[in-house]
């Protein structure tokens, strides 16, 4: 609606105005634009529609990465948020071959529909080419530089770098998702009926002040809640992880092979029209 594009651009102004943002552009980052696993990463109808509906002039920037690795880095993080499936369920792979994805409370995808390509082509067709920006995340790795320039050239502002350069969003220890994912079967984590283990090990004690209100609770437990939601499983288990730093991946080599060569043409296609390079970085 009208009123709610207005209410969008006074933030935007604000967030502008307040960060002092002389250039007029702001970089708004959501991974649901492509949809959500319980959508089998389908193309979104809904933010995509908002997106184009919501602004006069949008350019979309579209990182992508290796489907094998990013359904290796999707996975780990589905573990850190709880979940104990196994990978090749997770995947649909049995006896050898990848299958559809089925509407389950068990998670799960269709690796074959996870095609850049087909992704990369429906953006195309609703805000033009020439508005949709592709960049393989492998470039990031190789040439930090021509990563960041090729986006900001892309939003025709000047890039400055910062002052201090720090490494965020750090990989968690393979051997912690590994002990995590056994953890999460016994957890109170609302994906299964085994409840043995609270979230945090503090949630039994601070359990009567949940449902207090917040100016009811004493500030000493106001900061104990805090330190418990920071107390999750995966952060106890860290240390372990660092201590016996094995090297693992959760799909094999030979699930990896198939899900790149189920989507080799399409990537291939995908260099063809944009000249990414996808073949340097094992794409096709």
């Amino acid at each position: 609606t009208d009123d709610y594009r207005d209410k969008v651009d006074r933030e935007l102004a604000r967030v502008l105005d307040e960060c002092g943002i002389q250039s007029n552009k702001v970089l708004i980052s959501n991974e649901y634009l492509v949809g959500a696993e319980a959508h089998n990463f389908f193309a979104d109808t809904n933010p995509v529609m908002v997106v184009r509906k919501m602004f006069k002039k949008p350019k979309i920037i579209f990182i992508i990465r290796k489907q094998d690795d990013f359904l290796e880095s999707w996975y780990a993080n589905q573990v850190r948020s709880g979940r104990w499936d196994h990978i090749e369920q997770v995947l649909n792979y049995y006896d050898g071959e990848l299958r559809d994805f089925k509407f389950s409370f068990r998670l799960n995808l269709d690796v074959k529909q996870l095609s850049w390509n087909a992704f990369v082509g429906h953006l195309e067709e609703l805000f033009g080419a020439e508005n949709v920006l592709v960049v393989p995340l492998e470039l990031l790795r190789k040439d930090p530089k021509r990563f960041v320039e090729s986006v900001t050239n892309f939003m025709g502002v000047e890039f400055k770098a910062p002052a201090k350069v720090e490494r965020v969003n750090v990989k968690f220890p393979f051997l912690t998702l590994w002990l995590v994912r056994f953890v999460n079967r016994l957890t109170n984590n609302g994906f299964n009926g085994l409840v043995l283990l609270p979230q945090s090990p503090l949630n039994i004690f601070l359990r009567k002040w949940a449902f207090r209100p917040f100016h009811d609770r004493p500030k000493w437990i106001r900061k104990l809640i805090w330190l418990s939601n920071t107390m999750k499983w995966v952060y106890l288990l860290w240390p372990i992880g660092k201590l016996i730093p094995i090297k693992g991946q959760f799909i094999k080599d030979e699930l990896r092979k198939k899900i790149m060569a189920h989507h080799s043409e399409g990537n291939r296609l995908l260099d063809e029209r944009r000249k990414l390079g996808l073949k340097e970085y094992g794409y096709y």
